[in-house]
């Protein structure tokens, strides 16, 4: 997982808030209210994220939040996707645009980075998913200004 998360790096993101998550209840710090199921990882795999991020040291004020769920049944699966819908369907409220995705592997359980921009505010929101096992993992980052 931390080779996986290390791709990342290209987001060049620094100054990364050293809470766990950004703000505490929430996710994307403080974007919307946390999401039921999605347990903050605050270990060793967020540390590496969050240090794979301050190595670019090109953009202030960023921040780096990690989450997992597991993914055992089909339950768990509908419950991952309603939470990407909330998260994807809060970011257009709050006005950012999806401009691009990035698979980072091959195969049906490659990690996959979506990023999304606020045209107005110039905030960048990206995601990363990382399926292992029976959990996935759910690393965001983005900028304040």
């Amino acid at each position: 997982m931390h080779i996986r998360l290390l791709a990342l790096t290209a987001l060049t993101l620094t100054s990364v808030a050293l809470a766990c998550p950004a703000k505490p209840g929430t996710l994307g710090n403080g974007l919307m209210p946390s999401i039921a199921g999605m347990r903050p990882e605050c270990g060793v795999n967020y540390q590496a994220f969050r240090k794979s991020l301050l190595a670019g040291r090109t953009v202030k004020n960023a921040w780096a939040e990690m989450y997992s769920l597991p993914m055992t049944n089909a339950a768990d699966n509908q419950r991952f996707s309603a939470a990407l819908q909330t998260l994807t369907t809060t970011l257009a409220k709050k006005g950012y645009v999806y401009f691009s995705t990035s698979d980072l592997g091959s195969g049906s359980n490659a990690p996959r980075l979506l990023n999304f921009v606020n045209k107005k505010t110039r905030r960048v929101f990206s995601y990363l998913l990382v399926r292992e096992g029976n959990r996935m993992t759910l690393a965001i980052a983005g900028t304040d200004q």
